[in-house]
């Protein structure tokens, strides 16, 4: 849930009568001020300053800058512009990936998918290994030119079926803004294909990261303008308020002696 952020204290204000003060419904027993306090709550849903709502994430969407499959059958074939990727143990086909990741910064990553559209099941999906040279080119790579892979897998997908979404898990292999290559390889003679990004619109492969929102570290203002500042008041009060924030206001809650009174959550604000 999204936390209040508190900002200032306004000058003191009376409002009731001047025996046995009566504070916009709250009951003063003495002559006194009242504490007028307005909370404001931001748009990004931030709560006290420089902290984020628990649950709150940020997600992010790549599109492959490169797909394509090489084959040890043709060794010096290139598949570049084949609308799908093919992974086999026989024929030998391996898929080669490549991905662009920008706009994680600083941020903290919470995850991590790649996306796959399968068109042609298989009892195996592949196993995916990280690759450490990203200069291979789409439309010129082959099997005798195609980067090594790490000798330790990433990840694995069992059976696939025809016209289904897959999501593997690449937490390990994002740490950041970055490029990112796989090399994806199967040990089933009955291989599994995947839309490419020549394929058509909506099945094209995906990088999914997942991130931390970034952090509001700017402060609320907030002020009364009505009534002035030590101004005496009696009987029924308008307030009116200014408040700003960098990311967006979304309401502003009055607050009397301590006690919620009333809100507004469209300027001008009053109450």
């Amino acid at each position: 849930m999204p936390k209040n952020r508190t900002t200032l204290i306004s000058a003191p204000f009376f409002f009731g009568e001047t025996s046995g003060r009566r504070s916009l419904g709250t009951f003063r027993q003495r002559a006194g001020t009242a504490a007028v306090v307005l909370t404001l709550l931001s748009s990004a849903g931030h709560g006290l300053l420089g902290a984020a709502a628990a649950d709150a994430t940020e997600t992010l969407t790549f599109g492959a800058a490169a797909d394509t499959f090489v084959g040890a059958d043709k060794p010096t074939r290139n598949n570049g512009l084949a609308a799908s990727l093919q992974v086999d143990n026989s024929p030998i086909r391996h898929i080669l990936m490549r991905f662009s990741v920008s706009g994680v910064g600083t941020r903290r990553i919470t995850g991590v998918k790649l996306r796959l559209y399968n068109v042609d099941s298989s009892s195996a999906g592949g196993t995916f290994f990280r690759v450490s040279d990203n200069s291979w080119g789409e439309t010129t790579v082959t099997w005798n030119t195609a980067p090594a892979a790490a000798s330790t897998p990433l990840a694995s997908l069992g059976s696939v079926a025809t016209n289904t979404w897959y999501e593997v898990n690449l937490a390990s292999l994002v740490t950041g803004d970055g490029i990112y290559s796989l090399r994806i390889t199967s040990a089933s003679t009955n291989g599994a294909d995947y839309a490419s990004k020549e394929g058509a619109v909506g099945v094209r492969p995906q990088l999914v990261v997942t991130v931390e929102p970034t952090a509001d570290t700017v402060s609320p203002t907030a002020s009364i303008t009505a009534p002035a500042a030590g101004a005496t008041v009696s009987g029924a009060v308008s307030v009116q308020a200014n408040a700003s924030d960098n990311v967006g206001v979304s309401k502003v809650d009055l607050h009397v002696d301590g006690a919620f009174h009333s809100t507004d959550s469209a300027p001008p604000y009053a109450f």
